[in-house]
Formats: structure tokens, sequence, C-alpha cells
């Protein structure tokens, strides 16, 4: 058994917070002579982290899994929220500020995309397949930590892999205000190529809970240089619950 392998089955502090969250909304008319269309829609949210801590090295995984349909008129399902995000870090704890550190994300998508107009299959699951992987320094204090390392990234589509390798920051909050109150953030910078390109990317989330109603809102974006800021919205009303 390797040296890693040891040190992970130490006894240690187990920590887990794992949620899950389902949004509805439906719109029913009877004899409504006013303009409408029938609706139905739903989503679908997993969040987790684990952490594995014996003051020697501790093991972080975090994971998100998202799923969602709508259904207007006569028309059939179709997604509006479809991924899946793993991340992984092993950090070894040592007597200095910073630890060194190994990390890996991994980010598909559930189900079949489709475009419209005419139907047709565009991705599928493990296609694209996002995958990245880094080693490095980071630090962590309260509900801040920060790391900084090199990084390759690949991503997977269509018989076709695209290698990226560079320099990444990445920057994480996790805050609980109190019992119902749940803030996290995350921000990541990649930069690449000789005339060093950059990516940024950041997610926010505000998860509320009072009994079994939650509420969540969630704000991401994506820029590369020279293109233009993409950006994704969320807010849902729903019941959850703490695993």
């Amino acid at each position: 058994m390797n040296k890693i392998a040891m040190l992970l089955l130490l006894p240690g502090l187990c920590f887990a917070e794992n949620t899950i969250d389902l949004t509805l909304n439906q719109v029913s008319l009877t004899n409504w002579s006013r303009s409408g269309q029938e609706a139905l829609s739903w989503n679908l949210q997993l969040h987790g982290d684990n952490v594995l801590d014996n003051e020697i090295v501790s093991l972080d995984i975090k994971y998100k899994a998202e799923f969602g349909q709508s259904k207007i008129g006569e028309e059939g399902f179709r997604k509006t929220n479809d991924r899946f995000r793993g991340d992984a870090q092993l950090n070894n704890a040592t007597s200095f500020f910073i630890d060194p550190f190994v990390a890996a994300t991994v980010k598909t998508q559930i189900a079949p995309g489709y475009d419209y107009n005419p139907k047709r299959k565009v991705s599928e699951f493990g296609n694209p397949f996002d995958l990245s992987y880094s080693a490095g320094y980071g630090f962590s204090h309260g509900v801040l930590q920060s790391r900084v390392g090199f990084s390759i990234h690949q991503i997977y589509k269509d018989d076709n892999w695209d290698t990226k390798k560079g320099g990444e920051s990445v920057t994480t909050i996790n805050w609980k205000a109190s019992e119902s109150l749940t803030v996290t953030g995350r921000g990541e910078v990649f930069f690449h190529g000789p005339d060093l390109t950059r990516r940024y990317q950041t997610e926010t989330g505000v998860r509320y809970q009072v009994g079994i109603i939650s509420i969540l809102l969630s704000v991401e974006t994506l820029h590369e240089d020279d293109s233009d800021v993409e950006v994704r919205q969320t807010l849902g009303l729903g019941i959850g619950w703490k695993l």
C-alpha cells in the first residue's frame, strides 16, 4: 500500500454537508379567455461537500448535480438545466502557512441535449467532457480557501481532445451565515499559451432554508480574452432537505 493511501486510512475528522432541492412550477388554464399557455417545469439540485482531515492530509470532495425540464403548451419536455461537476483536492498539511496540494475537476452533463427546428442531438453524457488537474500551493483561513499552481485542462468533444497547459488560480468561499443561510462562491483564472490567454469563471450561490422550504439563487459568469461575457442566472423556490 502506498504512502498516500496509508495516510488516508488514518483516523481523522469527517465532515459532510449534502443537500437536495426540488423546485416546481405549474400553470393550468380552464376556460381562460385571456392570453397564456399551460406550463410545467421542474428542477432538481444535489450539492455536496465532504472532507476527511486527519491533520496529516485532508481530502475535500465536492459535487454539484443539476437537472431540470420545462413544458409549454402541447410541446414536449425540454431541458432547461443539465450539468454535473465534481471536485477533489488533496492537501498535505505542513507547519507552514501554505500547503502543497493536488486537485482534479470533472465537468459533464447528464442527459442528451438537442437543437430544435429541426430536432438534432448536439451533446450527451460524456460529450463534451471537461477534465482539469492541477498541483501547487494553497492556503485556507476560516471560510476562505485559495490555491495557485500549474494546471492541465482537457476538453473532449466529438472524438477530439483539446488540451491546454498553463497556470491557474482558484479561490472559494463557503460561508454558513446562519442555520438557514449559506453563501458559496468560486472564482477561477486560467492563463495559457504564449500570449497568456486568460479565462475567467465565477460561481456564486445563495441557499436559504426554513423547514423544508428552500430558496436558491445562482449566478455564473464565463469570460475569455476577446469574447463576450457569458452569464447564467437561476432563481428557485421549492422544497429542500439536508442529507
